[in-house]
């Protein structure tokens, strides 16, 4: 069902340098769902030989779930970290090239119209 609502969201969004990636509640969420679906399966195998080792300590299953949680903030934080960065990267100049004077200038100070 989070896959669909994304993809209806994203529906003729731009694709293209310094992409607007939404609001800070759709932008978490969407990085959330990806990562339970891109991450959580390279982590079943540790998961399951954490549990193993904590079974054999005779330990609460809330270690299992402690671990799991803690991998997933860990992985929320980068996000926030990336979000912030987009941010901060779209408060800044433009890439040159995106809009008429980008191009001019990317045309202007090229290699083959430069002396040396």
């Amino acid at each position: 069902m989070a896959w669909l609502i994304t993809d209806l969201r994203m529906a003729g969004m731009d694709a293209g340098p310094w992409t607007d990636p939404g609001s800070f509640g759709f932008y978490i969420s969407t990085w959330v769902v990806m990562m339970t679906a891109m991450m959580l399966p390279s982590l079943v195998p540790m998961v399951l030989v954490f549990r193993r080792l904590e079974h054999a300590r005779s330990a609460p299953p809330v270690a299992t779930s402690a671990f799991v949680i803690g991998y997933l903030v860990v992985w929320t934080a980068s996000g926030l970290v990336a979000y912030a960065a987009m941010k901060a990267g779209q408060a800044g100049a433009s890439s040159p090239g995106i809009t008429p004077a980008g191009q001019w200038r990317a045309l202007r100070y090229s290699p083959q119209h430069c002396t040396r």
